[in-house]
C-alpha cells in the first residue's frame, strides 16, 4: 500500500509540473507575469521531491509565488514595484488563485517602518517585498520573481495579440497612450502588445487602481486559454525571448529541462481576489502620501487565507 501511495503522489506531482508550466506560459502576456511560473515551477523532479514532498507529514499542496512587475531591471532596485500579484496554486484541489495586492496599501515594512507596500521593493528588492507581505498578511511566500515590463509588448505581438472587450473610457485611454497606429473602439478588439500594456496599466479611467488590478487579472485569464493552444516549440521560443527581462534565482537549465513536460491542457479552476476588499479599506493621506489603510488587518489576513484555502 505504501509503494502504491508513493506512486500516486509521484504521478500527481508530474502532472502538477505540467500544469504549472502551462500557467507560466499563459501569464506571459501581462507585463511578463508568465515568466514567474516557469522560473518557480520548472524545477527538476528532485527539487520537487526534496523541497515539496520531503516526507508525508511535511506535504503541503499550496505554493504561493510573488510576482513583481517593474518598469525596468536596468538597476539593482528600480524604485517601487508597479504591480504586486500573488499566484497561489493548490495541487490537491486543482485550483489557481490570482491575488492582487494594491500598491498603495499602508503597511509596516520590516526595519523601515510604515510606508506604501510598493516601497518595500525600493528599500530591499523582492526579498523585502516578500517579507513585508508575510509579516502584514500572514501568508507564506515560497518564491518570488521580478519582471520587466519591457518584454511585454514583444511577447503579446508574438502571440498575435489578445481579444478584449473594452469600455468607452478604456478605449479612449488606450488610444491616447498607445504608440500603435491602429485605433481601438468600444466593444471587442484585438489588442497588440503596446495596447495590452496600456490596458493593463490604466488607472486613470474607470475605477482607478481598483479596476487596474482587475484588468491585470483579466489579461492573465485570457492568456491562459491562448497559450494552451500554442505549441511547445513556440512557447520555448517565447521563454528564451523573455530571459533578459527577468531577474530570478533559478538556473536556465532547471527551466529548460522541464520545457518538454509542458502540457497543452489543464483542468485547474482559476479564480481571483483583491486586497484590500471594498468593505475593509480607507482612503487616507499620511506623510503627504495618498494611501490605502486597512482598518481591520486581522480581517484582511483572514480574508486572504480563506480565499487561498477554499
Amino acid at each position: 500500500m505504501g509503494s502504491f501511495n508513493k506512486f500516486n503522489r509521484r504521478k500527481k506531482l508530474i502532472k502538477f509540473k505540467r500544469v504549472l508550466l502551462l500557467i507560466f506560459f499563459s501569464s506571459i502576456g501581462l507585463a511578463g507575469l508568465a515568466i514567474i511560473y516557469l522560473y518557480f515551477y520548472t524545477l527538476s523532479f528532485n527539487n520537487f521531491n526534496n523541497n515539496i514532498i520531503k516526507k508525508k507529514s511535511d506535504y503541503n499542496p499550496i505554493f504561493n509565488t510573488l510576482i513583481l512587475g517593474l518598469d525596468t531591471l536596468a538597476t539593482k532596485y528600480n524604485g517601487r514595484s508597479d504591480s504586486i500579484i500573488i499566484i497561489s496554486t493548490n495541487i490537491d484541489k486543482k485550483t489557481i488563485k490570482i491575488i492582487s495586492l494594491m500598491r498603495d496599501i499602508w503597511v509596516n515594512i520590516p526595519k523601515y517602518g510604515y510606508d506604501r507596500l510598493n516601497s518595500s521593493y525600493a528599500y530591499g528588492g523582492a526579498s523585502l517585498a516578500a517579507s513585508t507581505i508575510e509579516q502584514n498578511f500572514g501568508i507564506n511566500i515560497d518564491k518570488y520573481v521580478s519582471i520587466d515590463f519591457l518584454g511585454f509588448e514583444k511577447i503579446i505581438n508574438d502571440l498575435g495579440g489578445i481579444n478584449m472587450f473594452l469600455l468607452s473610457e478604456e478605449a479612449i485611454f488606450i488610444n491616447n497612450h498607445s504608440k500603435s497606429s491602429k485605433k481601438v473602439s468600444v466593444g471587442e478588439n484585438t489588442l497588440d502588445g503596446d495596447q495590452t500594456l496600456q490596458y493593463a496599466r490604466d488607472r486613470d479611467s474607470q475605477g482607478s487602481d481598483y479596476d487596474r488590478t482587475n484588468r491585470q487579472r483579466k489579461v492573465i485569464k485570457i492568456l491562459i486559454q491562448k497559450i494552451k493552444k500554442n505549441s511547445i516549440k513556440n512557447n520555448s521560443s517565447l521563454f528564451i525571448n523573455l530571459l533578459k527581462y527577468v531577474r530570478s534565482d533559478y538556473k536556465i537549465n532547471e527551466i529548460l529541462n522541464l520545457l518538454k513536460a509542458l502540457s497543452t491542457s489543464s483542468d485547474y479552476e482559476i479564480s481571483d481576489f483583491r486586497l484590500p476588499t471594498n468593505d475593509n479599506v480607507k482612503n487616507s493621506v499620511i506623510d503627504f502620501k495618498m494611501v490605502l489603510e486597512i482598518p481591520n488587518l486581522q480581517k484582511a489576513r483572514k480574508d486572504i487565507v480563506e480565499f487561498i484555502l477554499k
